[in-house]
This record gives structure tokens, sequence and C-alpha cells, in this order.
């Protein structure tokens, strides 16, 4: 947990958001190679870095809780549509929602339970996904019948023990990190970009108690402007073709720097 108090977010106003599709690529790649995230294991003021410029609490917990919420909710999505596109699947929860319903003696709710189950199944997936991403493996975002985890008959296992099984870490897909960067590509850019700031400021403060972001230059907008003569128009063989301008014009040149 660390003391937000000072930390440039917290004088947010505005700033610089990014003008096109390959300058918030780059961040993001940026972002990839110098904050680290759980999988990282480090110890710095923040350890969870990343999930900070996602969330922005002043607790890795709570950012560690937000940014796994969101991923889990990504996954659920995505499993549920592959649940549905997928005939064995559904004929799996088709066949279970009969026996359900026909040991409540309400036949009439088998549509309703089976999409219950559908739910449940793409939570419980989702919820190995995530355990599988922490523990530093990978998931495709589309998922085939090779890369499904869960199965119908441990369903209920899995949800009395309130525990998940142990199973194989992938190495197909996207890491954690990735996960991560495609949640902070439509975070607010000014946001993101004064969070990261806050951990520049805590990590260099470790060594320089005093290093303050809003006491450095980050960026400057310059309009440069001039005026000159038209150069033909003062030799007089050329005079009479400029005679509906003007004798002189001005130019104007913006150049903008941040780092």
């Amino acid at each position: 947990t660390i003391n937000n108090l000072s930390l440039p977010s917290n004088a947010t106003t505005g700033g610089y958001i990014g003008r096109n599709l390959a300058e918030r690529l780059l961040i993001n790649e940026y972002l990839g190679t110098y904050f680290a995230d759980f999988t990282d294991d480090i110890d710095t003021p923040l350890s969870y870095e990343l999930e900070y410029i996602l969330h922005g609490s002043s607790s890795d917990k709570e950012n560690l809780e937000n940014a796994v919420l969101k991923i889990l909710a990504i996954r659920e999505g995505l499993n549920y549509m592959h649940i549905i596109s997928d005939t064995t699947k559904m004929q799996m929860a088709y066949e279970l929602a009969v026996t359900i319903s026909g040991a409540l003696c309400l036949p009439q709710i088998i549509f309703l339970i089976k999409f219950l189950i559908i739910a449940v199944w793409a939570l419980v997936e989702s919820a190995m996904d995530v355990k599988c991403l922490l523990a530093g493996g990978k998931i495709p975002i589309v998922k085939s019948n090779d890369d499904w985890r869960s199965n119908l008959s441990s369903l209920f296992n899995i949800l009395s023990a309130n525990t998940l099984e142990e199973s194989e870490i992938s190495g197909k897909g996207i890491n954690y990190e990735g996960y991560l960067k495609m949640l902070l590509y439509i975070e607010d850019p000014v946001k993101r970009n004064f969070r990261m700031m806050d951990i520049m400021q805590l990590d260099i403060g470790v060594g320089q108690n005093d290093f303050l972001i809003q006491d450095m230059v980050y960026g400057i907008d310059a309009s440069i402007g001039c005026g000159t003569k038209r150069i033909f128009s003062e030799i007089p063989m050329f005079s009479e073709e400029f005679t509906t301008l003007s004798s002189g014009y001005d130019m104007e040149i913006k150049v903008e720097k941040i780092y």
C-alpha cells in the first residue's frame, strides 16, 4: 500500500492522449517492457505496477482484484460463446438440464436450466483460465476443443469443493501481461499516462527521497511564427504579376516534444 497524496495523478487536469493507433500501441509495448505485473514477482513500492496503471488504487490487493475480475469477465464471455457454438457441449448441457428438471418435476424450465448450466460452465472454465494466467501460462483469445479444460462431470465437484482442479500450464495463446495490455489499450489515456508517472515517481523515490515528477519537464508545445517579403514582387519585371498580393506573407510552425 502507498500514500498517494503527492502523486502526479492527484493533480490530473488534462494531458496528452496520443493521436494515432501506432502511438497508442507503442505506449502499450513500453508499458509491458518497463512496468511489472503480478507474474514478475518484484519488490517495489507497488509490486503490481501494470495493475495499478489500469485501476489506480493505493493497494496492490485492490489493483490485482480489479485486474483479475476484468480478465475473468472477458474470458467468461468468450468461453460462453465457445460453448454455444459447440454442438457437442450444447447437447451435454441439454442432457444435464433434462436430468435436473426431471428431478425437480419441472420439465417446463429445461431451457432456463440449460443456459444456467452454460453460464456456470463458462465461469468455471474462466476461473481456470485466470489461474493458468497467474501461474505464468497462456490462454488463446478464442479457444478450440483442444484448449478446453473443464467438463460437466467435474463441474459440481469443483463448485462443492470451492477449489479448482490442477491442470497443465498452457503455452499457447496470450499471457497475463498480454491481457493486461489489451485492457490498458482501452483505458483512458490521460489517467494511464499520469499513473505511469506515479510509478516512475515511486520507483525513483526509493533512492531519491525528494524526487517529484511535478518538478520535471515532461512535454512542450512550441508555436513559432515569422514573416517575410515576397522575393519576386521586388523585381520590377515581375512586380505587375504580384500587384493583387500583399508584399509579404506569414509562416507558422508548430513543434511538439514529449518524453
